[in-house]
């Protein structure tokens, strides 16, 4: 059995697989919203993901580490768990690891600790969700007060904010290009390559034959293969998709997602592009299936979730569920 632990409103990232694209998983694989937790009854043999950790409160946080652990002490090796709710890196101490660790040219700040040597230009985004820049490029001190100025008056807590030095991965050929990758257990594939005239990249295809074989070349080749295994191992991320640019050959990370989107409906993508997504699907099913391997099963036992939880907690992880979906509308 593979459990899927989800904040409620992201639940559509699986849910989409499964309905779509995934039909060997339907039956094993169980999505359960955190907002859920306290009326699910236990968790069998397998394996447990944790994903949207970057998506949860801190009072969320600390009950889903609370389950996290007490599963684990319980179950052994009769569950494979996946992510930590606490100790699998956030934005923040992702991309400050990074840059720590030589890996990023850039660096993150927050808005009550910037360095007096930060490098413009820079950009304003909320640190825990995938939503994309929520500013221009700065580039100054002067630009850079005006825009946290407006963005007190858009976004509900300047704390969430934060600012991250620009990084220029503008080809010779002016097309800026962003890859990205999945980690699933022990495997590490590409996912896609978004290729576009802008810094900001979203949902930019390949437009031409050169640029639909760089594409194949990289799904093909896997060439980052080695760094990124490096950088999972230092976020403490086993699931999940990385974003990432190349300058001079090394990677440039731009996020970790634990709750990526694994495919869009079938009628989103073109008639084209379809087999390159049916690869990817049958390649995230076995990765799942040998996460599942890893595990031992033998038994069918029903390991329960901790209750001496106060009914509080649960509050919390309900209550703050809610609240940031009702905000984020």
């Amino acid at each position: 059995m593979i459990t899927v632990f989800v904040t409620h409103k992201h639940s559509y990232t699986f849910a989409i697989y499964l309905r779509e694209w995934s039909q060997a998983l339907k039956g094993q694989l169980v999505i359960v919203p955190y907002e859920r937790l306290r009326q699910l009854k236990g968790v069998r043999p397998g394996v447990v993901i944790f994903s949207d950790v970057e998506r949860l409160g801190e009072g969320q946080r600390a009950v889903v580490s609370t389950v996290h652990d007490a599963l684990a002490a319980q179950a052994g090796n009769a569950i494979r768990m996946v992510n930590h709710p606490v100790r699998s890196c956030r934005r923040f101490e992702l991309l400050s690891r990074m840059h720590r660790e030589g890996i990023n040219t850039f660096r993150i700040h927050r808005l009550d600790a910037i360095d007096s040597d930060i490098r413009y230009p820079v950009f304003l985004r909320n640190a825990d969700d995938h939503a994309g820049p929520m500013s221009r490029l700065i580039h100054d001190r002067e630009q850079l007060d005006h825009a946290i100025l407006n963005a007190s008056m858009t976004t509900y807590h300047l704390d969430g904010l934060v600012i991250t030095e620009y990084c220029d991965v503008c080809g010779e050929d002016g097309i800026y290009r962003k890859y990205s990758a999945f980690r699933i257990g022990d495997q590490i594939f590409p996912a896609h390559m978004l290729f576009d005239r802008e810094w900001v990249q979203k949902d930019g295809r390949a437009g031409d034959d050169r640029l639909r074989m760089e594409e194949t070349r990289y799904l093909e080749e896997n060439p980052h293969r080695e760094q990124l295994k490096r950088i999972f191992q230092i976020a403490g991320i086993e699931y999940g998709r990385i974003d990432y640019g190349i300058v001079d050959g090394r990677v440039q990370v731009w996020e970790i997602n634990t709750n990526p989107i694994l495919f869009k409906p079938r009628k989103s993508y073109s008639d084209r592009y379809i087999p390159k997504k049916e690869q990817l699907a049958d390649r995230i099913s076995s990765a799942i299936d040998a996460l599942e391997e890893t595990a031992d099963r033998r038994s069918n036992q029903l390991f329960t979730l901790p209750r001496k939880m106060p009914a509080v907690l649960h509050r919390i992880i309900e209550a703050q569920g809610a609240t940031l979906d009702s905000l984020r509308e």
